[in-house]
């Protein structure tokens, strides 16, 4: 009898993950992966699971296919790792049957160069969506951007582009575009770069400036009518073995702006006597802070300064 009750068990499993039809538009998977990773890197692979409630759905099978000789670990949602792919039985044992994220890590092997594609599906359903490819480049570059988080109208303020190449290998020709605030004036830009509308443009290679670790720089004048946030970003594009690619900057991309008053004091939101921070003061700095004429950098500063 109890051999028997099993039984009845794996076919009341079976049948439902064996009714195809049924359960088209039950269940939707959608894949998010990163768009360049590096040989001997390790990254997440995030599956989406969204159920649709109104429709009645005990169990179903989960199969995800990664590149061939890649390696998983750390697989959520109790799924089994097989012979290049992972299969889950979503809504039997530890893995309950409602929205989710399922996740799992890849690692790539040092051989990895170029675009790989995964692949899966929801057992006798629709196919998964979302992000199906990752390319592997031989590189590792970054562009972090430094400038004051604070500045006054009718100012000069300094702002820094740190370029940082893997040591490994590098392209040999790579272009940056810095994007700065419409209307401002740029000066004194280092390491040849070009002045456009509202941007500034460089080109990196052998024959002008080599790719390498490289502190990049330029002056901005704050125009007297300028008061708020004010935006930055950049991106670069280099050409490898794999193909093109372009990617974004890091680190500081706003700044409030100001206009300049009588007394500066040192820490934005203090007023003359300088030093003296009132709680008036403080909630005025909060206030500008709600409007974005702030940052939560000052706001954070002055309240320790008034405690």
């Amino acid at each position: 009898m109890k051999r028997f009750n099993q039984f009845l068990v794996v076919l009341t499993i079976l049948a439902a993950l064996f009714s195809m039809n049924a359960m088209a538009s039950k269940v939707l998977i959608v894949r998010t992966l990163p768009a360049y990773s590096l040989p001997e890197s390790t990254f997440t692979v995030t599956l989406t699971m969204d159920i649709n409630e109104s429709e009645s759905l005990l169990y179903f099978g989960l199969y995800e296919y990664y590149p061939s000789g890649w390696t998983v670990t750390n697989i959520s949602c109790g799924g089994v790792r097989k012979t290049e792919h992972i299969e889950w039985l979503i809504g039997f044992g530890s893995c309950s049957l409602e929205d989710k994220n399922i996740t799992y890590l890849v690692h790539v092997p040092i051989s990895g160069n170029g675009t790989y594609r995964f692949t899966g599906n929801v057992l006798y359903m629709d196919n998964i969506t979302g992000d199906d490819n990752i390319t592997i480049v031989p590189y590792q570059i970054t562009f972090t951007r430094d400038l004051p988080s604070t500045a006054y109208t009718n100012s000069n303020i300094s702002v820094s582009l740190n370029m940082d190449v893997s040591e490994e290998s590098k392209p040999d020709i790579l272009s940056l575009v810095e994007y700065f605030p419409l209307g401002w004036t740029v000066s004194d830009i280092s390491n040849g770069g070009i002045k456009k509308n509202a941007s500034i443009e460089w080109i990196f290679s052998p024959m002008t400036n080599p790719v390498q670790d490289t502190n990049i720089s330029y002056v901005l004048s704050v125009p007297g009518e300028a008061e708020g946030t004010y935006q930055f970003s950049g991106q670069f594009n280099y050409t490898g073995d794999s193909g093109s690619f372009t990617e974004g900057t890091i680190g500081v991309d706003r700044m409030y702006v100001t206009t300049t008053t009588t007394v500066q004091c040192a820490l934005i939101g203090d007023v003359s006597p300088c030093g003296v921070v009132e709680m008036a003061e403080v909630m005025a700095l909060i206030n500008q802070w709600v409007a974005d004429k702030a940052t939560l950098n000052d706001v954070i500063a002055l309240i320790i300064a008034w405690m």
